[in-house]
């Protein structure tokens, strides 16, 4: 399991930093990000060792007391701990976490982001099949419509036919223009993940995975594990900031003295210093930090529940989407055959040229709703790597 999860970690990773899809701005301030994440985790590293601190001073003096004198000095100075009771080691451990967590979360947006951009590009190609179903809805209506108005001219309709079949007209045509608009939205919202042309882009197909490779690879839930480990840590190394703590020091200075006489002066210490740090507030500090770790475990047993439900309900979407498939495979066989009887019969004149296109239109709208059944159901495993 181990082996597998890494290797589909891997191949999400690799699946969208190879010819990513996303915009090169996009990716640069993911990377922006990464690098933040990670020189923050470092600052927390470093900041275990203290910083050597030099200082230097160069004065003159005159006064009518005293001869003119000139001071040169510089000094040198280090305090380090050395042993905080666990502080120091959990201050290392949640700076490797937040390594780790920011690597995470860095994957987990790109990969939303990239998934989000398929989704869009699906839903873009989905409704090209409808605007063309409704095309040929509209053909077949005007088919229609011609007949009607034929017979309502010798006589053999009223008008009430007429008027509904118009009516009828002017909403497919509208139902037309709202699927356009809806197009050109999602058009938009494409150019905010890519720059690409939408022609020149092939959809990605993410396989299928089973529950348990779908729970133990979910970046979210790897994500959200590392941050409750990054909480134990960050907990612990603050309740250990207020533990007693053992350092070790050292001093050097250095003073250069010259008037009628000069002086040279030299002078170091070194030695060990043990501080027992007494705040009130450490207690309730250490207690906030607790309580934190235990919400985001408490939160991540909630978010392991969700995914496995929201796995359940995808699959029962597919299976449904799949019997949809089903059903218009067969409408789509009888189709057929009442095509290929009608373009029978009208090659014996039996049939009109009308009757052969209004069923040649209803065949490639069965066969347009088969694809956009396909392309749902490609949404839907898709949203399984949607975190």
């Amino acid at each position: 399991m181990r082996i597998i999860g890494i290797l589909i970690t891997a191949f999400l990773y690799i699946a969208f930093a190879d010819e990513s899809i996303l915009k090169p701005s996009m990716l640069e301030i993911l990377n922006n990000k990464k690098d933040s994440l990670y020189y923050e985790s470092l600052e927390i590293k470093q900041s275990i060792l203290s910083p050597l601190v030099f200082s230097s001073t160069y004065t003159k003096s005159n006064s009518i007391l005293y001869k003119k004198q000139t001071t040169s000095a510089f000094g040198l100075s280090v305090s380090q701990d050395i042993f905080k009771f666990g502080g120091l080691y959990y201050l290392y451990k949640l700076a490797n976490s937040k390594n780790i967590t920011s690597k995470y979360s860095i994957m987990l947006k790109e990969s939303t982001l990239t998934i989000e951009a398929y989704q869009t590009l699906y839903q873009i190609r989905q409704l090209n099949l409808k605007i063309e179903n409704k095309k040929y809805e509209i053909e077949n209506k005007n088919i229609y419509l011609n007949l009607i108005e034929e017979k309502y001219k010798h006589g053999l309709l009223g008008a009430s036919e007429l008027d509904n079949g118009i009516i009828e007209l002017n909403k497919l045509e509208n139902i037309l223009q709202g699927l356009i608009k809806q197009k050109y939205t999602l058009m938009i919202k494409f150019k905010k993940y890519s720059d690409k042309d939408i022609k020149d882009i092939k959809a990605k197909e993410y396989p299928l995975l089973d529950k348990a490779d779908y729970l133990s690879n979910s970046l979210f839930l790897r994500l959200k594990a590392k941050k409750v480990l990054e909480r134990y840590y960050s907990y612990k190394a603050k309740s250990f900031g207020y533990a007693p703590r053992l350092s070790v020091f050292g001093n050097y200075n250095w003073q250069d003295i010259k008037e009628s006489d000069n002086l040279d002066g030299r002078s170091y210490n070194y030695g060990v210093k043990l501080t027992i740090p007494i705040q009130l507030s450490s207690y309730a500090s250490s207690q906030k930090y607790k309580k934190q770790f235990l919400i985001e475990k408490l939160e991540l047993d909630d978010d392991k529940l969700y995914y496995q439900n929201r796995y359940d309900f995808i699959i029962k979407s597919i299976s449904l989407i799949d019997t949809k498939i089903k059903n218009k495979k067969n409408s789509l066989k009888r189709y057929r055959r009442l095509y290929d009887l009608t373009a029978s019969l009208y090659r014996n004149s039996f049939k009109t040229k009308q009757d052969v296109k209004i069923i040649g239109n209803r065949l490639q709208i069965e066969l347009n709703e088969i694809l956009a059944y396909k392309i749902d159901k490609s949404i839907l495993i898709n949203s399984l790597y949607l975190q």
